[in-house]
């Protein structure tokens, strides 16, 4: 019988039963009743009493058996399968009374033992699979080579469950990146409807006021002709801003969106984009002080205009009033928003 030698590898993998079952995820509880029919076979290859495939690490032994999963770990040193994982080939012990592997008085109803290191594919010893029978027993060359293939069926279940259990966890994380994706493009979707809805309707009221023949001098056009120009460019930073976003995936990379704003500009450009919106009507904005920084224009505009448009929506006043504030303190910009509108309860 030759003694199988190990790397060091190969000792830790043995060892370390956490890494065993990581890899092969022997503590799952379909695991048990999936090995049955091979610990079943076994017993009936060699008409023996029971049959088990165990784990080990330095001190334990963990197994799985034809009466279940045993939660409850057996010490190493006491158990006959320790033999077994120095070999390569089977341990045979056909008269458990007359052997000096025998462990321990634990085993005295036993007559005899058959151990199989389980060698994986990589080489590595990842546990044992045994029979024990109450009787003395001398194998035939026959049970020997079946209970050797059933080894080679269990060790080929084992990575193909694993191979499964990759498959399924790819496949969840998949669908998981697809829902993702999905609210992605939902929440793309109705941030394009709120965002460019101002813009737009600011364009089709200039539209329908040369269309009806609406501006009476060359005066006129010339404001309606810079309020398009303003708002076209609002459009187009928005789409520069999208392309970079979804296409260029820079979203994270706030530098990318970093450049020079003055305050009091930003305000203007949000008020003459939103000129023709009836709620904008009859409003009085008041800005203090002028200040100017680096920071995500586009991501600042649509703030400030989300805040702006919420003083208005709530806001039953003959003439509302917008008071925009900032201080600038180490670096860090606070900026206040008031409105002379119902406000927010304290509950």
């Amino acid at each position: 019988m030759s003694v199988f030698r190990v790397t060091k590898h190969k000792k830790e993998m043995l060892a370390d039963f956490k890494s065993i079952n990581s890899y092969y995820h022997l503590e799952d509880e379909n695991l048990s009743a999936s090995l049955q029919p091979f610990l079943e076979m076994a017993v009936l290859i060699t008409n023996s009493d029971m049959a088990y495939i165990s784990a080990f690490d330095d001190e334990w032994q963990y197994f799985v058996s034809t009466e279940g999963f045993e939660a409850k770990p057996i010490k190493r040193a006491s158990s006959i399968c320790n033999v077994t994982l120095q070999q390569e080939d089977l341990v045979i012990v056909e008269d458990m009374d007359h052997d000096p592997r025998k462990p321990g008085s634990q085993y005295d109803h036993l007559g005899f033992y058959v151990g199989i290191p389980l060698i994986n594919q990589h080489d590595l010893t990842i546990g044992t699979f045994c029979v024990m029978g109450s009787k003395p027993k001398k194998l035939t060359d026959n049970e020997r080579e079946l209970l050797i293939k059933l080894r080679k069926q269990i060790i080929g279940f084992l990575e193909r469950r694993r191979e499964l259990l990759k498959f399924q966890e790819a496949w969840s994380e998949g669908q998981t990146s697809i829902e993702k994706e999905r609210k992605k493009l939902h929440d793309l979707k109705s941030k394009l409807a709120h965002d460019f809805k101002g813009p737009l309707s600011n364009l089709q009221q200039v539209g329908e006021l040369v269309k009806d023949q609406n501006v009476s001098s060359i005066e006129e056009y010339m404001l309606l002709f810079d309020q398009s120009h303003q708002t076209i460019e609002h459009l187009m930073k928005m789409m520069q801003h999208l392309t970079e976003e979804v296409l260029l995936e820079k979203k994270n990379n706030k530098e990318s969106h970093s450049e020079s704003i003055d305050l009091k500009q930003l305000i203007s450009s949000i008020i003459e984009v939103n000129r023709f919106e009836e709620k904008y009507g009859r409003v009085t904005f008041s800005i203090n002080p002028s200040l100017e920084f680096d920071g995500p224009y586009l991501d600042l505009f649509l703030v400030f205009q989300n805040l702006i448009e919420n003083g208005l929506k709530y806001n039953q006043s003959e003439v509302k009033e917008i008071m925009i504030s900032a201080e600038e303190n180490n670096e860090v910009i606070r900026f206040l928003i008031e409105d002379n509108g119902v406000g927010i309860t304290v509950e």
